[in-house]
């Protein structure tokens, strides 16, 4: 709820790598909570991504969009 809240109270966006591992080995129900997480996120406005350089490239177009407006 820690993210939620600091977006909440500062109006700052926020956003949280939460990692896919991809391996088969991977407990299912630990990649049930990911998930659950993941969507409890979207749903109250957090951007989630997979990998933190995916989080960091889509801050950058964020960046250059607002430099070019």
């Amino acid at each position: 709820d820690i993210p939620i809240m600091v977006q909440r109270s500062s109006g700052i966006p926020v956003v949280v790598v939460i990692r896919d591992t991809g391996d088969p080995s991977d407990n299912l129900e630990r990649e049930v909570a990911r998930h659950r997480l993941r969507r409890y996120y979207q749903a109250n406005g957090i951007a989630v991504f997979p990998t933190a350089e995916r989080a960091f490239r889509a801050l950058g177009h964020v960046v250059q969009y607002y430099e070019q407006t």
